[in-house]
């Protein structure tokens, strides 16, 4: 019953607001160990959802699935799949599918086709730009009746990256940029831009500080990571505060990840003091 109780509850935010749930939930045990404080970081398979900027800093070819469970309820529960192939002077290109939910009460799709390329710099400062078409598919079960709304969005990325010598720092700014329009979801039709800046600094390659902040819903996302051992192992925490709310919008996570050979594992698990955890995974391989 309390799990029934918590579906609904969820499901009624959504219907009041939809930009809460459409793709603001977060991809990646990496990233959800951070607490999405992701936007100046998206390094890896998870930036054509992050910052499609991030896939100019991939060098070889990489495949990742990911999987969150949120409130550890089936029901609300994520699945993410990329692979992404460096083009080399031609920057690198992804394609992505992202979904949420079940068919019944309410689902969402993403289908994406995402590219980053390096445009001009110095050894010490570099810029990454990046840009993604993306195919949104939402279904929500009106009783019996079962509605199904087709869109488009695209997403914009920008990304710094400036190397600081003397302390030996890699400092990145990012925004990452979404809009994402669904005519007939709603009255007027469902329209909504995200926009979301960030910074990361990471100490000789191993220790990362980062931050990243919604503008519109004014979510503050910070987290940290260590990866020792020539970065073969990584723990990392983070912190998340949505709309200055004191309770329901606050939550931590922690995680851990290792690479052997071409593969990375990652998991994070998010808690807060009135919601139940949720879980997050990710695997990926590069070759």
């Amino acid at each position: 019953m309390r799990n029934i109780i918590l579906i609904l509850c969820v499901l009624m935010i959504m219907a009041g607001s939809l930009y809460a749930a459409f793709e603001s939930r977060g991809i990646g045990g990496r990233a959800i160990g951070l607490a999405n404080a992701y936007v100046a970081v998206a390094d890896d398979a998870t930036a054509p959802y992050h910052n499609p900027a991030g896939l100019a800093t991939i060098l070889r070819t990489e495949f990742m699935f990911a999987y969150y469970n949120q409130f550890n309820l089936a029901s609300l529960s994520s699945y993410y799949v990329s692979y992404v192939k460096p083009l080399y002077k031609l920057g690198v290109l992804a394609g992505s599918y992202y979904r949420f939910g079940q068919v019944r009460p309410y689902n969402e799709e993403v289908t994406g086709l995402s590219w980053g390329i390096g445009i001009m710099g110095t050894d010490a400062l570099r810029f990454r730009i990046g840009t993604g078409l993306k195919y949104c598919k939402i279904t929500y079960a009106d009783g019996d009746a079962l509605d199904i709304y087709n869109g488009l969005g695209v997403d914009f990325g920008g990304l710094a990256v400036y190397y600081v010598k003397d302390i030996n720092t890699l400092v990145k700014f990012g925004t990452d940029i979404k809009y994402r329009q669904v005519p007939g979801l709603t009255k007027d039709g469902f329209t909504t831009m995200i926009i979301k800046p960030g910074i990361s600094a990471t100490y000789n390659n191993q220790a990362m500080l980062s931050a990243a902040y919604d503008l519109d819903s004014k979510t503050v996302s910070t987290g940290v990571e260590w990866r020792p051992f020539k970065n073969k192992i990584a723990v990392r925490g983070g912190y998340h505060r949505a709309g200055g709310e004191e309770s329901a919008g606050t939550f931590y996570s922690i995680g851990g990840g290792f690479n052997l050979l071409s593969w990375e594992l990652h998991y994070a698990y998010q808690f807060g003091a009135d919601i139940p955890g949720s879980s997050a995974f990710e695997m990926s391989t590069h070759f």
